[in-house]
C-alpha cells in the first residue's frame, strides 16, 4: 500500500508539471529500487540511517559531481537522472513497516504543486491520496504493533488462545476526521470561497 501512495503522488506531480512520462519514469524507479533491495541484501546499509535519508545524499552527490564534470568539459549538466537516482536508493529501504511511514509522509511533498493548483482534479487526486496514505498508515500502525517483540511466558498454559492485536476502527476514524478537520481549516485558510463574486 505504501508504493500505491508514493505512486499517487508521483503521478499528482506529473499532472501538476504535465509530464506522464516524468512521473512513469519515476514510479519505475521507485519499483526498481524496491526489487533490488529485496533482491541485495541491503538491510544492513540502512540499520541506521533511513532510506530517504540515503536518497537525499546520494542525489547531492550526482548533483555534485555533474557540476564539476560540466565545470571541467564546459558542458550543460544533465541534472535529470539525480532524482531517480535518490527514488531508487529509496525504494531500496522497503522492507520493514515501521521504515515505510516516512515514505508515507514524504510523498506528500510530491503534491504541493497539486495544491497550488486549485483545480477540480488537482483537489481529487489530493483526496485520494490523503484517504488511501491514512488507511496505509493505519495497516502499517497495525504490521508495526503485530511485529513487535513482546514477553511471552516460557509454559503456556493449555487452552489459552494466542494473543491477537486487532485493528482498530475507531483509530482510524479519528484520524480521518482529524485530517478533514484540518484539510477544511486549510482550504479555509489558503482557498477562496466560490460564492464570492
Amino acid at each position: 500500500m505504501a508504493f500505491l501512495v508514493v505512486s499517487i503522488a508521483l503521478a499528482g506531480f506529473g499532472v501538476a508539471i504535465k509530464s506522464a512520462a516524468l512521473s512513469g519514469v519515476a514510479i519505475a524507479a521507485l519499483a526498481t529500487g524496491i526489487a533490488l533491495g529485496h533482491l541485495i541484501p541491503v538491510d544492513r546499509l540502512f540499520r541506521t540511517v533511513s532510506g530517504w535519508v540515503c536518497a537525499i545524499l546520494v542525489a547531492a552527490l550526482y548533483l555534485t559531481v555533474a557540476g564539476i564534470v560540466s565545470s571541467a568539459t564546459r558542458s550543460m549538466p544533465n541534472y535529470l537522472p539525480a532524482p531517480y537516482l535518490g527514488l531508487v536508493v529509496a525504494g531500496m529501504d522497503w522492507k520493514r513497516a515501521d521504515r515505510l511511514r516516512p515514505s508515507v509522509f514524504l510523498s506528500g511533498l510530491f503534491l504541493a504543486p497539486q495544491i497550488g493548483a486549485k483545480t477540480p482534479e488537482s483537489l481529487v487526486i489530493v483526496l485520494v491520496w490523503l484517504v488511501v496514505a491514512l488507511a496505509t498508515l493505519w495497516v502499517l500502525q497495525g504490521d508495526t504493533e503485530r511485529g513487535s517483540r513482546r514477553a511471552v511466558p516460557a509454559r503456556r498454559a493449555s487452552g489459552h488462545a494466542a494473543e491477537v492485536l486487532g485493528m482498530r476502527g475507531g483509530e482510524l476514524l479519528r484520524m480521518i476526521g482529524g485530517a478533514a478537520l484540518a484539510a477544511v481549516v486549510a482550504a479555509l485558510l489558503i482557498g477562496n470561497p466560490s460564492c464570492d463574486k
